[in-house]
């Protein structure tokens, strides 16, 4: 056995020898020929692996990334050198080695071994050689990551609930872009970084997100810049091109590509096809978000959706307020927490102005100084810390990029307002006429300036502006933007005069003027003044607000109406220039003089001012010419006499009817072709008819020839006993508002037969389309609103209260889907109501506010 074993090892060592002399490689016989072919080519591969290095250094200073194959390469050059130096190290051993004229060695079966491996290095470093030849590009432009997240120094309290409500509007498959407005410092572009910084959750679904801040001037210069650097386009590779040009490779990028552009705060639309940025669509998942303080811009970006984003809650915004103050100034003094709270209204839930002012009480560590803070905001707010610099110059954008002059002077305007109050948005469009804001050449244009009015408010409203109150009649100013607008007012130059706004601070009588020949426009309104004397030189005044008042007497140099005065000034009817005088609201004797003085009067308000409307005061009446609008509250016979009058039912907006005693009252569409208001209250009559004049009445419709009570959208019957139903409303195609009190015989609102009537064989009539209040007080036969069921589809207020046989509501599925914002109702009535499906029930019943328990 062991004999075999030793003959086993000498066949395999005799194997061995044979190919060491004589094999198909002669590893030992080209043993030193391969060791200097191996070093050799080792000196070229340094050669081109530091030339590489070179190539790949130039290209990274540029922003480029080395290639991975490039990167191996490298790595693999930098192991092979290590290799083949130790390998080299051993050469002078293994060479002297060699016999027999360098055919054999003294160690045959080691420098074998060994010229095996250089042999085999040999190729591997020859076959790096020829990788390197391959290489073009060392480096590309580095892949972009998906979402760069955007750093958020600021949070905002409350933000939680508009980011979760934007974020679900945004991801819906239809909407494709997607638009955020709200006024400047509400925290637009705080919350478009969370909604940006949201996609690295769902980074899978698109391949790129894009943020652009966008430049007032160019905003396509600026986005597409924008949009080169997050693609990864380097500097010199734009230098030089054209806007369209870059466009061109922006498509090229993106070509394919489902992306998220985010552009933050637009003052003008952007045409996406300038940037070449290709339409979201449904089918390409591709979505645009953006910021604006329009809403005019987000229809002009055709905007699939769009959210405004209001200020917080006052909760949330108290919150805000103690975390920028801070514990510390709170705990200083048991009353600061009581005047921080103040400070904090006064920031009106605007969150930029929480952040600043709030930032500014940190400091303030006693209760004097805090006094004193509140103190400075109550009489001149822009001279606080940080109102003048920070707060102010943002939201004064806004106003800057108003259209046109008139709708800045409008907005300027409105500062003569309390904080908080509600301008009438009629009453404020008369203002702006009178005051000649808006321009009208004779008596004819009122009604197309009366449009533009509408429009002007319409445009402020969209900018954020001013805010609409839920019946859409109204308008106010946020009280840091009315601070704004007072800021503005001395800057806009001496044409604009002086504004004194001391509106709302409980002044007991009329502040000291230094210069009266400067002041233009003057607010006392909603204070405690009870007499106005003196004998100020007010050439240029022509606005002054006593509205609210306890005024009882008045000199001859100033007035204003709606103070509860008795009787006016004997000198009133010398304003030879006054164009617009309003008596609304008062409790007057009288008005003592021939009103026909006023011989440039333009507007004209006596609805429910006291005064009695005798034939002689509607004939002064008619005597002024340039008459264009007119409120009247008319008793009895005095009613007839004045709808026979068209010069002035034709002018009338609202028309008050008292103590009628005709059993039947006819009102003509026609002559009463402006009546917007209509109160009937304490009167005698059982029918109200509509006088058709024998035209063809249907159907309802929106042309001009239609007789019907175009304007007429709000309706009063207080006191009616012998009424017995109102079918004529359905006349009043665009009534908003609805109200029958203490009128014991009505049984319907709108009589089925009656309307058949009317109808006479023409399509249905549908009643109440635009209807959004309706209140129905005392009405103890009252069984039906109107026959069948209605979509009611604006309704948003129903009040009912004391119609003991009224049982069911006319509200149909639609309805019951819908929803109001409030029924107030009886407890007792609510609960025993014939609901017309139970849907109806279980959506209205909880809505219920019950107020009248008795």
């Amino acid at each position: 056995m062991e004999f075999f074993f030793l003959f086993e090892m000498l066949w395999d060592l005799g194997s061995r020898l044979s190919k060491c002399l004589c094999g198909q490689e002669s590893y030992i016989s080209s043993l030193k020929e391969n060791v200097e072919a191996l070093q050799a080519a080792m000196l070229r591969l340094k050669d081109k692996r530091d030339d590489v290095k070179r190539r790949v250094s130039d290209e990274e200073n540029k922003g480029l990334q080395r290639l991975a194959q490039v990167g191996g390469w490298l790595s693999r050059v930098e192991a092979a050198e290590i290799q083949v130096g130790t390998m080299l190290d051993a050469s002078t051993t293994e060479i002297d080695r060699l016999c027999l004229c360098g055919y054999c060695s003294t160690k045959p079966l080691s420098s074998y071994d060994y010229g095996k491996e250089v042999a085999k290095k040999l190729k591997e470093i020859e076959g790096l050689e020829s990788e390197e030849r391959d290489f073009g590009a060392v480096a590309v432009r580095p892949p972009t990551s998906k979402v760069e997240k955007k750093d958020i120094q600021s949070t905002v309290v409350g933000l939680d609930s508009f980011m979760e409500r934007a974020w679900e509007r945004l991801m819906k498959e239809k909407v494709g872009i997607f638009g955020l407005y709200g006024m400047g410092g509400v925290g637009k572009t705080t919350l478009l970084k969370h909604i940006h910084n949201n996609f690295s959750h769902v980074e899978n679904e698109f391949d790129v997100v894009i943020w652009a801040e966008v430049s007032r001037d160019s905003p396509i210069d600026s986005i597409q810049e924008q949009i080169r650097k997050r693609l990864g386009f380097r500097d010199d590779e734009w230098r030089g091109k054209t806007q369209e040009e870059k466009a061109s490779d922006i498509c090229n990028a993106l070509s394919g590509k489902r992306f998220v552009l985010f552009m933050d705060d637009l003052w003008s639309e952007v045409d996406l096809s300038e940037i070449k940025v290709l339409h979201p669509t449904r089918e390409n998942g591709c979505k645009v978000v953006f910021t604006t303080r329009s809403e005019e811009i987000c229809i002009g970006m055709e905007a699939d959706d769009n959210m405004e984003v209001k200020c917080l809650s006052w909760d949330d915004a108290w919150a805000l307020f103690q975390s920028k103050v801070g514990e510390m100034a709170l705990k200083c003094h048991p009353d600061i927490p009581k005047l921080a709270r103040k400070i904090a209204r006064k920031c009106g839930e605007l969150p930029l102005a929480l952040n600043i002012i709030g930032k500014a009480m940190a400091s303030k560590k006693t209760v004097e100084r805090w006094r004193h803070a509140i103190r400075v905001l109550n009489s001149s707010s822009h001279e606080f810390t940080g109102m003048r610099n920070e707060i102010l110059p943002i939201l004064r954008f806004s106003y800057d990029h108003l259209e046109s002059e008139e709708v800045k002077m409008g907005f300027l305007y409105c500062a003569l307002f309390p904080e908080d109050f509600e301008i009438h948005r009629e009453q404020l469009i008369d203002y702006w006429i009178c005051e000649g804001i808006i321009k009208t050449k004779c008596r004819g244009d009122r009604d197309e300036a009366v449009d533009e009015g509408h429009d002007i408010i319409s445009t402020l409203v969209s900018a954020c502006l001013l805010m609409d109150d839920e019946s859409g009649e109204r308008v106010k100013m946020h009280d840091v933007i009315r601070e704004m607008a007072l800021w503005i007012v001395p800057k806009r130059g001496q044409h604009e005069g002086c504004y004194i706004v001391k509106a709302g601070e409980r002044l007991r009588q009329v502040p000291n003027i230094q210069n009266w020949e400067e002041v233009r426009r003057m607010s006392l309104m909603s204070n405690e003044i009870e007499e106005i004397d003196g004998d100020a030189n007010c050439r240029k005044l022509t606005t002054l607000f006593l509205q609210k008042n306890n005024v009882k007497k008045i000199s001859g140099e100033f007035f204003r109406a709606w103070t509860g005065i008795k009787q006016l000034p004997a000198g009133l009817q010398d304003l030879r220039k006054l164009t617009h005088l309003n008596l609304e609201h008062n409790d007057l004797e009288g008005i003592g003089w021939r009103i026909s003085s006023l011989r440039n009067l333009q507007v004209l308000r006596l609805w429910r001012s006291g005064v009695s409307c005798d034939l002689q005061l509607l004939e002064e009446i008619q005597q002024l010419e340039h008459l264009a609008y007119l409120t009247i509250s008319v008793n009895g016979d005095d009613v007839g006499r004045f709808l026979r009058i068209r010069r002035l039912t034709s002018i009338t907006r609202r028309f008050g009817i008292d103590q009628l005693s005709a059993s039947v009252l006819v009102l003509d569409p026609t002559a009463l072709g402006s009546l917007r208001v209509l109160g009937i209250t304490d009167s005698d009559i059982s029918e109200i008819k509509v006088d058709l004049a024998s035209r063809t009445i249907l159907p309802i419709d929106d042309s001009l020839s239609t007789p019907c009570f175009r304007n007429l959208s709000e309706v009063m019957i207080l006191g009616c006993k012998r009424l017995k139903d109102l079918t004529w409303l359905l006349f009043a195609p665009n009534l908003v508002s609805l109200g029958v009190w203490y009128s014991s015989q009505v049984e319907e609102i709108i009589n089925g037969e009656s309307a058949e009537a009317i109808r006479n064989g023409q399509p249905p009539i549908t009643p109440f389309e635009k209807l959004e209040r309706l209140e129905l007080l005392q009405l103890k036969k009252l069984k039906s609103i109107c026959p069948g069921t209605l979509p009611f589809p604006n309704l948003k207020k129903i009040s009912i209260s004391k119609c003991p046989e009224l049982r069911r509501l006319p509200l149909d599925s639609e309805s019951a889907r819908r929803g109001f914002q409030g029924i107030r109702a009886e407890r007792r009535w609510a609960e025993r109501v014939a609901w017309v499906d139970d849907a109806a029930r279980e959506r209205f019943l909880p809505l219920f506010v019950y107020q009248d328990r008795s």
